[in-house]
């Protein structure tokens, strides 16, 4: 891949900081653009849209100037599987906000200079109808959530908005159960993460839906390597669009995961177990069919995965920086 600018949005998250590693070292001839200033007011609507506009020109300022390939990566979003519509409204203001500016500043002025955005989905989100079956990106989305339609809808703004740029790519990833060093510890998702809190702050713990409960966890790095690899090939083969499931393709009950914990810890987590009030299905069994012959990908095992988001929590809490679970 020729000279690439590349942005990513929600660099601070799970998968944005793990993204900047990853496409550093798969990219090696791409370059990082970092917006001013560093995080948008996203809780401020009125200024989110100045930042947004002042952003993206300046993001197609510097694409000029250099004469540049461009990449756009949407890693940010506070919303959660239990967000109402209201909620994750601002996230769909923003978005949509973005791709009318992209189109003005960059694909709709200079179409010969060709770019690509990546926009992080979630695979649970989206088929958390579908029961029983072996979930590809041939299936169709069922999401029964306020946020699984969310998710379903920025997937579709995006790949309509492509059409109208003949030299604009799109790679929409939807992601299994993302956990790994890093996340978010005042957002409301990350059982893994979760987990580790309240054993170290030793609480108990609530949970919500069966223990047999099966789902496909991802450690953030794999995924980003994932990503990283399928944008290189997105960037040379130039498709229009392309739909790729990002997943461990291995199933794994909570039961097993804090199994895991109380081996590695010789303490045991205290679960308390609540009515189940979720609509999620018991299982979401992942396979990804599209782009499956890339090399040199890792997998980190999910015990090992777990060790080192667990470590990682224990340095926080030494040097006072771990928030205790609420």
């Amino acid at each position: 891949m020729s000279d690439t600018l590349l942005w990513v949005v929600g660099s601070g998250g799970l998968l944005g900081s793990h993204l900047l590693r990853a496409t550093s070292q798969r990219l090696s001839n791409a370059r990082f653009w970092q917006t001013e200033p560093p995080h948008f007011s996203w809780t401020k609507p009125t200024k989110l849209a100045e930042e947004l506009s002042h952003a993206v020109a300046t993001f197609a300022a510097a694409v000029y100037a250099n004469k540049s390939a461009w990449v756009l990566l949407w890693c940010a979003g506070k919303g959660v599987m239990s967000s109402s519509a209201a909620a994750l409204q601002p996230e769909w203001w923003a978005w949509s906000r973005l791709l009318d500016l992209l189109g003005h500043y960059l694909a709709g002025h200079h179409g010969d200079l060709p770019g690509a955005i990546f926009l992080a989905s979630s695979a649970g989100g989206i088929y958390s109808g579908n029961l029983g079956a072996l979930l590809t990106e041939h299936t169709p989305p069922q999401p029964v959530s306020d946020y699984g339609t969310h998710k379903f809808r920025m997937e579709q703004a995006l790949e309509k908005w492509v059409e109208m740029f003949p030299n604009t790519s799109c790679l929409i990833g939807r992601i299994s159960n993302l956990y790994g060093p890093g996340q978010d510890l005042y957002k409301g998702q990350g059982i893994i993460s979760h987990l580790s809190r309240c054993l170290i702050y030793r609480r108990p713990v609530n949970i919500y839906v069966s223990l047999d409960t099966r789902r496909d966890y991802l450690f953030a790095d794999d995924c980003a390597h994932q990503i990283a690899a399928s944008l290189s090939r997105l960037m040379t083969e130039r498709p229009r669009a392309i739909l790729k499931i990002f997943a461990s393709e291995d199933t794994t009950s909570l039961a097993r995961i804090v199994g895991v914990f109380f081996r590695m810890s010789k303490h045991r987590p205290l679960i308390v177990s609540r009515q189940p009030r979720s609509t999620q299905p018991t299982g979401l069994k992942l396979r990804s069919e599209v782009w499956r012959n890339m090399r040199g990908l890792r997998r980190t095992d999910l015990a090992a995965g777990i060790h080192l988001v667990h470590e990682h929590q224990l340095t926080l809490f030494r040097h006072g920086l771990l928030p205790p679970p609420s």
